[in-house]
């Protein structure tokens, strides 16, 4: 139906069409600013779109109901041209009102309820500095005002709704800039009352610290309103954002976007000495009179304690880039005992050439000082060569590996990533016949990074990047034959040490990482215990390890965008322990599996498995 006069109560049924100020014609459409319909009724499935004129009062109810007000026309046919929307507005049970530039709603009187929505649209060419949106009154009853129709910002800048009185309960949808210092804004000139929720989408652009954003501002009353995302938190950058009532407003009411600051439990004063009670003085001996006894101190007062100074915690973008950091050494590590158990394989074995290879698979669960959290699995493969020399008094082993494992990687605060890890390198060791030996391993490793975060929200977090690093291992110790049994016990000490080149790398959130220099810095202890047994002709060697780390490295530096420079600290001390078995399957094939546990310095590992082959020839 097409009005270019007036009407009244008209219904729009469904899959009804109805037009205010238009009228479309063989050579193309005329609108009239003198139009005018009141009491319109929109049914749902119905649509009803006002191009020009003015409608008063309006009741929009139902699934796909939408009435919208389309941005003015300029070539009317009346110089008076408006496009208004007054009287009493309903919008309810999930029907839509849509507004676009220019259109006229400050005669309204609107109540939106059981999820009916009103839609801002700031896509259509507002100025720089955004529409801005006036309606006499609004009223809420599980109703919803959505600032923006489309996910991201658009062109037209961010938007502003001023209304003189504001009641009931419901949500507003706002974009933010926090950075920038613009966004959505809501303004009551009136009374507020109710209870409402503000959603704000995430993004990993940080402002400057300590940087607000008001959202509401109100003329007086108890309205009340509060963040709706999960948690009552929202992604801003580096840290989570929170929206709280600004308590130095004394004009009237404001609610602003800032820092998600949990306060510190401050210590509780210790509890002060009891004073000693006084000595009796002794009896006097006659005719001296007795000296009177010392009153005791008065104990201290305890010391009030700090005012908390309150903690900032981070979004789970941020946790993501720290966990991906915080892996890398310990893929390289998890590598590196491929290598350390061929070679103590080799203890006390002849001379001779062989061919090796060994699958494993390692479960590592990671938490820093920084707030990373995150469960690492890793499977990889090293295959290598080496070659044994017999000297007068002692054996010499050269050889040389390549390696690759992928691991997998799960975020604490949601999310995942992978790491492919590509190595090479080579080894060597010297054994004296009483049992002393040292031995060194040298790998380079390039190591392919992809993070899939996940914002408090659910949205995207995804960034791609590449390390390269070195590192080495040296061991010293003494493998002693008590007797003449079967068994062996080695006490040993060994360092471990390991670096990456920093990276600087960006998330699709538009949050940016800096992955300084990753180290490695280890010290280790321990006793290695082996028994070589006999079973239907063949002798498999047992073996168990215990042994104590100490990690040195407390300086892992990993910032991210402007305002966050974290260190990714796992330093302390750390048990492992291991078994396995070995034993020759054929004259010239020999196989191994082992499995160990490890724990502490910020890492557990439930489980280390390894199993191999080696060929000699």
């Amino acid at each position: 139906m097409q009005n270019a006069g007036e009407d009244t109560g008209t219904t729009v049924k469904s899959g009804g069409v109805y037009e205010l100020g238009r009228i479309v014609y063989g050579g193309g459409s005329g609108y009239f600013g003198t139009s005018s319909a009141s009491d319109l009724t929109v049914d749902a499935g119905g649509r009803a779109t006002v191009y020009a004129g003015t409608l008063t009062g309006a009741t929009v109810s139902g699934e796909g109901a939408t009435l919208t007000l389309m941005t003015p026309q300029t070539e009317t046919k009346d110089s008076d041209f408006t496009l208004s929307l007054t009287g009493n507005v309903s919008v309810t049970d999930h029907a839509r009102l849509v507004a676009q530039r220019g259109a006229d709603m400050s005669g309204a009187d609107l109540t939106l309820g059981s999820q009916g929505t009103l839609i801002l649209k700031g896509d259509t060419g507002c100025p720089e500095e955004g529409c801005s949106w006036t309606v006499k009154s609004l009223t809420l009853d599980n109703g919803e005002v959505a600032f923006y129709d489309t996910a991201a910002v658009s062109d037209g800048g961010y938007q502003s709704l001023t209304t003189e009185s504001l009641s009931g309960n419901g949500n507003f949808y706002m974009h933010t800039n926090v950075a920038a210092g613009q966004g959505d804004r809501l303004v009551v000139t009136g009374t507020a009352e109710g209870s409402h929720r503000v959603y704000v989408a995430d993004t990993g652009v940080s402002p400057a610290a300590g940087t607000d954003l008001t959202l509401v501002t109100t003329g007086g009353g108890d309205a009340t309103f509060g963040l709706g995302n999960d948690g009552g938190v929202v992604d801003i950058g580096t840290y989570e954002y929170t929206l709280k009532k600004d308590t130095d407003n004394t004009a009237g009411n404001s609610w602003r976007l800032t820092e998600n600051v949990a306060p510190d439990t401050p210590d509780t004063p210790d509890t002060p000495d009891t004073p000693d009670t006084p000595d009796t003085p002794d009896t006097p001996d006659t005719p001296d009179t007795p000296d009177t006894p010392d009153t005791p101190d008065t104990p201290d007062t305890p010391d009030t304690p700090d005012t908390p100074e309150g903690s900032k915690r981070i979004t789970p973008s941020t946790a993501a880039v720290l966990s991906m950091a915080a892996v890398t050494p310990l893929v390289w590590d998890a590598e590196l005992d491929s290598v350390r158990t061929r070679l103590d394989s080799l203890k006390g074995k002849g001379d001779g050439s062989g061919a090796w290879s060994t699958v494993y698979s390692k479960r590592s669960d990671l938490s820093t000082e920084a707030g990373a959290g995150a469960e690492q699995t890793l499977t990889g493969l090293t295959v290598g060569m080496d070659a044994r020399s017999e000297r007068e008094s002692s054996m010499t082993t050269r050889g040389v590996f390549f390696s690759y494992s992928h691991s997998d990687v799960g975020f604490d605060r949601g999310g995942k990533g992978n790491v492919d890890s590509y190595g090479a390198g080579a080894y060597a060791g010297w054994e004296h016949r009483n049992g002393a030996y040292v031995d060194g391993v040298v790998k380079v490793n390039r190591f392919a990074h992809t993070v899939r975060g996940r914002m408090s929200g659910g949205g995207a977090a995804d960034g791609d990047y590449s390390l390269t690093g070195a590192g080495g291992h040296a061991e010293a110790g003494w493998r002693w034959r008590p007797g003449d049994g079967n068994w062996h016990v080695t006490p040993y000490a060994g360092f471990t040490g390991f670096a990456t080149d920093s990276q600087v790398y960006g998330l699709s959130n538009g949050m940016r990482a800096e992955v300084d220099t990753t180290r490695l810095l280890r010290g280790e202890a321990g006793v290695k215990a082996d028994w070589r047994m006999r079973v239907k002709g063949v002798e498999p060697e047992l073996w168990v390890k215990a042994a104590v780390r100490e990690e040195y490295a407390d300086a892992n530096r990993v910032k991210v965008n402007d305002d966050g420079d974290f260190v990714n600290e796992v330093s302390g001390m750390s048990g492992v322990y291991q078994a396995g078995i070995r034993a020759s399957l054929t004259e010239n094939v020999s196989g191994h599996v082992m499995v160990s546990y490890g724990e502490g310095a910020g890492v557990e590992s439930p489980w280390n498995a390894q199993a191999g082959f080696s060929w000699r020839f």
